[in-house]
Order: structure tokens, then sequence, then C-alpha cells
């Protein structure tokens, strides 16, 4: 894993903004398929939990090791 002062602001900031970019997009996207398809709301609800949850653990996995985003907490063992 790349410690964050290896990171430039520029790539970090670049991480920041498509991961805030994706999660906006999978917080926005499922409401409005699931209502004008005509679904009740509390599938669109579960359809928005179950995107985001899978986008955020993506995003993880992808921007993690490249700047840490901040997705991740520090561990501190003492």
């Amino acid at each position: 894993m790349v410690k964050e002062c290896d990171v430039k602001p520029r790539v970090f900031s670049i991480c920041e903004f498509i991961g805030s970019m994706f999660l906006v997009i999978a917080a926005v996207a499922p409401i409005i398929l699931f209502t004008n398809m005509g679904a009740p709301i509390y599938i669109a609800v579960v359809a928005d939990a179950l995107a985001v949850g899978f986008v955020l653990f993506a995003l993880i996995e992808i921007f993690g090791p490249i700047c840490t985003a901040y997705f991740i907490l520090p561990h501190n063992p003492n």
C-alpha cells in the first residue's frame, strides 16, 4: 500500500473526484430507474442501498492502494 505522503495532490484529488462521482451516480440512478418503472419506493431504496454498497466496495478495491482515498480508517494498534 502506498503511504499517503507518497501520493501527489493531483492524483489524490482525481481519485477523490472519480470516487465521489461514481457514488453520486450509484445513489441517484436506482431511485430514478425504479421510480420510472413504477416500482414501489421500498424496492427503489433497497436497490439504492445495494448499488451504493457494491460501488463503494469497488472504489475501495480500486483506489485504496493508489491513494487510500479515506475509505478505510487508519488502524491504531495501541
